[in-house]
């Protein structure tokens, strides 16, 4: 369900930026089929082109880290949990694809989904796919993880959002939008939060205690993401 226009977008950017470090923030994958109280229609669900249309993802980002999200988190609850052993055996080849082909694109750090093993961190900066999810989940984030004076950047919300949050020598969270196409997702059509939802990515730059983050987002039909950092 991803916007092939957004990720196109993307695709260019990184070229033009060319990023020392690229941290994909997890949920690559939906894995609907396996939601808990999963029904109907979507319990059926086929994964395979979901699997497909992830791993193309990867192969033209190539991320140096992958914070697993939720979804895929999905994967090896059911491994664990599931007590039918095709669908455990699917889930754990699955999961070697994904890991498979983050290593082949050079992927160096893959984190589970995990509200302490998931966090990557790069200089004053921490990152993880988020705990939680409500109006106050981007600054309760940022006052969790942030190093001080440092900021703490998420995916899971959806949402394009920036916080600062009240602690000694100041902390600063984002949440960095999503990929998706919000029309192709059916079970999201009839929920008010949907409206706050945007796409877009983060980026920026870390030196030493410095740092900056930025969202690309689109301005006026058009993707708006500067370049160039120039201190004075």
């Amino acid at each position: 369900m991803q916007d092939d226009a957004c990720v196109d977008a993307l695709v260019q950017f990184l070229k033009m930026f060319k990023p020392d470090i690229k941290i994909h923030g997890g949920d690559g994958f939906d894995i609907r089929s396996l939601r808990k109280n999963a029904i109907g229609a979507e319990e059926y669900n086929s994964m395979d082109k979901d699997i497909e249309v992830g791993l193309e993802f990867i192969q033209r980002t190539r991320p140096h880290v992958y914070l697993y999200g939720n979804h895929e988190h999905r994967l090896f609850k059911a491994m664990e949990t599931s007590g039918n052993g095709i669908v455990r055996d699917y889930c754990k080849r699955t999961v070697e694809d994904i890991e498979r082909e983050l290593r082949q694109n050079g992927c160096q750090y893959i984190l589970p989904y995990h509200a302490e093993d998931g966090v990557y961190e790069l200089g004053p900066i921490a990152m993880c796919h988020a705990y939680s999810v409500n109006q106050n989940s981007v600054r309760e984030h940022a006052i969790h993880y942030s190093p001080k004076g440092g900021a703490t950047i998420i995916g899971h919300l959806h949402t394009i959002m920036q916080a600062n949050a009240k602690r000694h020598k100041g902390v600063v969270g984002f949440c960095g939008g999503c990929l998706c196409n919000k029309k192709k997702m059916g079970y999201a059509n009839t929920h008010l939060n949907t409206s706050a939802w945007g796409n877009g990515w983060i980026y920026g730059w870390v030196r030493g205690k410095d740092w900056k983050v930025l969202q690309a987002h689109k301005v006026g039909g058009k993707w708006l993401s500067p370049i160039d950092f120039n201190l004075y």
